[in-house]
């Protein structure tokens, strides 16, 4: 064996080495997954290469052999490219790879739904904290497992569903059309559009708009993820007034738009970024700008109000830090830097006692804060810091003294007093969580939903059933019994067995 055939095979040895070790970490939790499999992608693809030239330039087999072994690669690679297709990676930068030619399995509704006025008029609800507390779920899915009310194909974005009146209004991109989409909840019957030229395209991140609308007093607020902020009647699908912010002059984020209006007092507050406007304040009724303040640029998390000692504030989680705003004017009252290393997604959650915990992905991990008046203004106290709770884009969840979340795509319940580990089990990804009474439910990345019923001892799952076929980064939508959930393909009622409640067929 020549010296040059010993270095070649030696170095494709330490290549594929390098790849089952990196492997290998993957499977013991590294701090940061997506770094480690952006790694593991950048060590495979060289390994592919270097595999590629080795045959092709260095191997020593006759010309007409490697011609051979090239032409069987690169049909191999034609057969799979005509077959399958990229469809963006997945929340661990892993790369999506489905059928081309795939449909969705359209289902209407085979029998009457009984109608309901619960409504979810927005993201993460009517609270905006991922909870509808009078809601008790029947747990013995087994025996009566959520039905299927409705299946539909929708276009792509990661908008979720705000819910009232019968109706459930989302976001999709379809061709150059960006649209905000009114469905009939009991038929999946389109009642009405609203269409811009406009959208957003990202291979990595997803085509489509990225905010859920919010239903109040008989309007519909959208924020698309070019910025365009509108209102439209609820009923009817009329446009009430439009603004375009970027055409304003706010920057498009690198993955859009992504904020859901906040409607308080007849104002609707939404992160606009730039100087002067990182915070601003619209009245609902006109469009008219009423005052806005902050200079960071904006990330990917909406505005929302919590009450620190007895006193409503706006906060906001945006590029470089966590703030409080004066519920008025816009004012910041205090700040709380943040990495820039990682884009800021994630809901502060709540923690009660004028505590505030706040998440990122990327290795950043949790910190908890204090929020304190300080003489004429505020101040903020770390109580600690961990990154045993790393949480990319999923809310997080405060339920009888524990939090839950998803740390880098695995279920982790953490003491919020000093941010322990209780437990960590499970793989349901980059998913969200809601909790209906007394029970969590995960809409997992990969489209199942699985009933947890929280214990700070251990992961305990009661029931699961898959409610979609392909990756879901959109929050789910409650209006019982009805669960609606949707991704960038397709869009599902699901019909929830409730305790004491036979279902009509019953």
């Amino acid at each position: 064996m020549t010296l040059v055939r010993f270095m070649v095979l030696l170095l494709g040895t330490l290549a594929a080495g390098a790849i089952v070790a990196l492997a290998w970490k993957e499977g013991f939790d590294p701090e940061d997954r997506q770094r480690s499999v952006l790694t593991t992608l950048a060590t495979a693809t060289g390994w592919s290469a270097f595999s590629l030239l080795w045959w092709t330039f260095v191997s020593g087999m006759s010309w007409k052999t490697r011609l051979r072994g090239l032409t069987v690669v690169f049909l191999l690679i034609a057969s799979l490219a005509f077959f399958y297709e990229y469809d963006g990676l997945d929340g661990d930068f892993v790369p999506r790879i489905r059928l081309r030619f795939a449909t969705v399995d359209v289902v209407r509704p085979e029998r009457e739904l009984v109608s309901t006025t619960a409504a979810w008029p927005g993201f993460q609800g009517p609270h905006r904290d991922a909870t509808v507390s009078d809601v008790v779920l029947a747990t013995d899915w087994q025996d009566r497992p959520p039905q299927l009310c409705w299946r539909i194909e929708v276009g792509r974005g990661w908008s979720s569903f705000a819910i009232a009146q019968g109706r459930a209004i989302t976001q999709e991109q379809h061709g150059d059309e960006e649209q905000v989409v009114c469905y009939d909840l009991m038929t999946s019957e389109v009642l009405w559009k609203v269409r811009d030229e406009t959208g957003y395209r990202s291979g990595v991140a997803g085509d489509g708009p990225r905010a859920t609308p919010t239903i109040e007093d008989g309007l519909v607020f959208t924020l698309g993820a070019t910025g365009v902020l509108r209102a439209t009647e609820l009923q009817q699908g009329t446009e009430v007034w439009r603004r375009d912010l970027h055409e304003e002059g706010a920057a498009i984020p690198k993955w859009g738009f992504s904020a859901s209006p906040l409607w308080h007092d007849g104002q609707i507050l939404i992160p606009v970024g730039g100087a002067g406007k990182m915070v601003a304040a619209f009245d609902a009724r006109s469009g008219e700008m009423l005052w806005a303040h902050g200079d960071d640029l904006v990330a990917y998390a909406s505005c929302a109000i919590h009450r620190f000692h007895g006193v409503d504030q706006i906060v906001l989680f945006h590029h470089s830090a966590v703030s409080g705003h004066d519920l008025q004017t816009g004012q910041q009252l205090w700040s709380e830097d943040w990495s820039l290393l990682q884009p800021n997604v994630a809901q502060p959650l709540d923690l009660g006692g004028n505590r505030l915990l706040v998440s990122s992905g990327y290795g950043s991990g949790s910190v908890a804060l204090e929020v304190q008046p300080a003489g004429e203004g505020w101040q903020t106290e770390v109580i600690w810091r961990s990154r045993r709770l790393k949480s990319k884009f999923s809310n997080m969840l405060l339920h009888e003294g524990s939090v839950y979340g998803l740390d880098d795509g695995i279920m982790t319940c953490v003491d919020p007093g000093d941010g322990s580990r209780r437990w960590k089990d499970g793989r349901d990804g980059h998913g969200q969580l809601l909790r209906a009474g007394e029970h969590i439910l995960v809409l997992t990345e990969y489209g199942e939903v699985v009933l947890i019923d929280p214990d700070p001892a251990e992961r305990r799952v009661l029931g699961s059933f898959q409610a979609l076929s392909d990756e879901t980064w959109n929050p789910p939508s409650l209006a019982a019994p009805y669960l609606l959930v949707r991704n960038g393909r397709e869009a599902a009622a699901w019909e929830l067995p409730l305790a004491g409640v036979p279902r009509k067929s019953e």
